[in-house]
């Protein structure tokens, strides 16, 4: 279920570091169908979705490490022949995040949905990666999607135009599937380029990204920035979103299902506007024809 898509940029300068005010957006709980249900269900219910949140949380913050600490090996063997201790590290961080990722299923107890095919795929050198996966969970009676994106380099730089802070305008992210659905929950996490430590922004919580909710799916609209100091860096240099919802009718009679995640880039005077969450894909509105790409991952899965 992997995406790559690949850039045209241009290079630029680092310089030091001016950061500009966070926008805020009003929560809209309006189209949440979490806020329809009486008090007893509600708290059930938010308590599970918190600890499934809890669990992805640390599922990506130990992918978050291992990215840092596969920098750090690089860096290393430019001076060190063979580190013994960092190559353990490593393959001790393998382990934990191959068992942490069986344990979605096996002790979170969520159900993957198995890809069927992949419906559309695009070029091969990858600037960005990203992966769309559906579970079901038999204890919320809820559906999750799920979608985790990253920057297999740090070719983002070379959309910088010199001046630290925002890079472009609003960037977007998108899930969806084929049938319409309620949307219970959601979440929106996105991790610093920094391999100081695991710094990562939770988008919904802080208020500092728009939804952009429709019957097949949430978009999530946010400011990628560079933010100066060791613990931060490029704040969207990973991430990861997760949709939790239950189909509008009944359960889908045909028993394979499209989901779908779309992803947009921009740069310079480029921001993404709006967000169309499609049955079979993903669109974004732009105030402008250059300096952006957007590109999505259609699978099919097997309900």
């Amino acid at each position: 279920m992997k995406k790559a898509v690949m850039l045209l940029l241009a290079t630029s300068l680092l310089i030091p570091f001016s950061f500009s005010p966070v926008e805020v957006y009003a929560k809209d709980t309006s189209k949440n169908k979490m806020q329809s249900l009486d008090k007893k269900q509600k708290k059930k219910l938010e308590k599970r979705v918190k600890q499934v949140k809890k669990y992805f949380s640390e599922y990506h913050d130990l992918k978050d490490q291992y990215k840092d600490l596969i920098q750090e090996k690089q860096e290393t063997t430019k001076t060190i022949v063979n580190d013994v201790e960092l190559e353990q590290k490593v393959k001790d961080l393998q382990t934990k995040i191959t068992d942490k990722k069986k344990g979605i299923e096996e002790e979170l107890g969520l159900t993957l949905k198995k890809e069927k095919k992949e419906i559309q795929k695009f070029s091969t050198a990858a600037d960005v990666t990203f992966d769309v996966d559906m579970y079901f969970d038999d204890e919320s009676d809820l559906y999750v999607l799920s979608g985790d994106f990253e920057w297999d380099n740090d070719d983002w730089t070379e959309d910088w135009d010199g001046t630290s802070g925002s890079i472009g305008g609003n960037d977007g992210i998108g899930l969806s599937i084929e049938e319409d659905i309620d949307i219970y929950d959601s979440e929106f996490i996105t991790y610093y380029s920094s391999n100081s430590s695991t710094n990562k922004i939770d988008w919904i919580a802080t208020d500092e990204a728009e939804l952009n909710y429709d019957t097949n799916g949430l978009g999530f609209q946010f400011q990628d920035a560079y933010k100066g100091g060791y613990a931060y860096g490029y704040n969207a240099e990973s991430g990861y979103a997760l949709v939790f919802f239950d189909f509008e009718g009944a359960v889908p009679s045909d028993n394979d299902i499209s989901i779908n995640m779309g992803m947009s880039h921009t740069w310079d005077n480029s921001e993404v506007n709006s967000i169309s969450i499609g049955p079979w894909s993903i669109g974004f509105g732009y105030n402008r024809t250059t300096d952006k790409w957007d590109d999505e991952d259609n699978d099919i899965v097997s309900l």
